[in-house]
């Protein structure tokens, strides 16, 4: 590196530069926010590159300070991305090199492979967090993953399903569980919410995600018609956005079709969904691919029982029959059964919410998280 100077003027801290190329994340950014809060105490400095779609969310999430926009961060692989790749990889060369930064961190697989030239370009440490949960060895070895010298992921599933798509790691690859911030949550969680009088005095039923079809919130609203009849007040919030408008009209079509419209709310995006989630019985996350949801982590922590899909991570996060339910993914009548036997017993919801709270703290801490991950840039810089 070329003079040490950037580290002197950040009180001697370390810096790395962190790639964020998928916009829609809410989860990713307040992780990315708890590292960013925390890397003082462990000698880093974070600076970020997002794409310009996450602008908002990124000023929500406090991110702002620190953040580079980048246009053809988010879709390179399309034709006019490609064009432009050249200059963004000569962007990011010139801010590794500007900030004196000792990784590249890229917080999506997306993002690898001009994370992986930037770092080699400047000679610096890479690390790259495998939020997936592909089974194609096609759709990894196109993200460079088996070049990668440092690597974590989110849940055993994850790593090992990337090292039998590419054969293996070439370098280090490791488990790192996402972990929240639990006070915040629950101070963030305290806050009214506006939606109150729509939600009446049934029982309600959360979905926090990015709506999209991998997502599957249509089954979410098939359960819901089959649940209408012996819950006639049941409210469902769909606390996200649809990034696909033609998805959206499929979803909430259907939910018309079957007459439930009345029932199902979507909230948009919430750089804050506590209050939301704060005010559902159960949350539920019909997804059918998902490496480690950390939406169903901090309804853990505000002691929500939650029915999920048995796919990526979820099972290692969520004991089935003790802090939640799993299921079979696509399985509507199994989902219905468990939503249903849920929002009929109190006091089951009560135990299984304290179950997943006690479980969250004890696996998932905030504090085993990021000691871990800059552990993990420590050995990036290293290597």
């Amino acid at each position: 590196m070329a003079s040490g100077v950037a580290r002197a003027a950040a009180g001697g801290l370390r810096r790395a530069v962190v790639l964020m190329g998928h916009p829609g994340h809410g989860g990713l950014m307040r992780s990315l926010a708890s590292l960013d809060q925390a890397a003082g105490r462990f000698g880093w400095q974070l600076h970020f590159v997002f794409p310009p779609a996450t602008a908002a969310q990124v000023e929500a999430a406090g991110l702002g300070a620190r953040a580079r926009y980048c246009a053809g961060i988010h879709h390179w692989r399309r034709l006019g991305g490609r064009l432009r790749l050249p200059i963004l990889l000569a962007t990011l060369v010139r801010e590794v090199r500007r900030l004196d930064a000792e990784v590249v961190y890229c917080a999506t697989l997306s993002s690898f492979p001009y994370a992986c030239l930037t770092a080699r370009a400047c000679r610096v440490g890479e690390l790259v967090h495998v939020y997936s949960s592909y089974a194609d060895g096609a759709q990894y070895r196109k993200h460079w993953l088996g070049r990668a010298r440092h690597a974590v992921a989110p849940s055993r599933d994850s790593l090992e399903r990337a090292a039998a798509a590419i054969g293996g790691f070439a370098g280090r690859a490791e488990v790192v569980y996402n972990g929240v911030d639990v006070a915040c949550i629950e101070t963030a969680a305290a806050a009214p919410v506006a939606l109150a009088p729509r939600l009446g005095r049934g029982p309600v039923v959360g979905m926090v995600a990015n709506l999209d079809r991998r997502k599957n919130p249509l089954d979410l609203v098939e359960a819901t018609a089959r649940l209408v009849p012996r819950f006639p007040t049941l409210a469902v919030l769909l606390v996200g956005e649809f990034p696909d408008p033609e998805y959206r009209d499929v979803v909430l079509g259907r939910a018309q079709t079957l007459g439930i419209e009345s029932h199902v709310t979507v909230t948009g995006f919430q750089a804050s969904p506590f209050p939301l989630i704060n005010v559902c019985d159960v949350v539920a996350l019909p997804t059918r691919r998902d490496p480690f949801p950390i939406a169903l982590l901090e309804a853990m922590a505000l002691r929500k029982p939650i029915v999920s899909t048995a796919v990526g991570g979820i099972p290692e996060m969520v004991v089935d029959g003790e802090t939640g339910f799993v299921v079979p993914p696509g399985d509507v009548d199994a989902l219905t059964a468990r939503l249903d036997a849920l929002l009929g017993d109190h006091e089951r919801r009560r135990v299984m919410g304290e179950a997943g709270r006690r479980r969250m703290e004890t696996v998932f801490t905030l504090d085993g998280f990021v000691a871990r991950m800059f552990a993990a840039f420590d050995g990036a810089a290293a290597g």
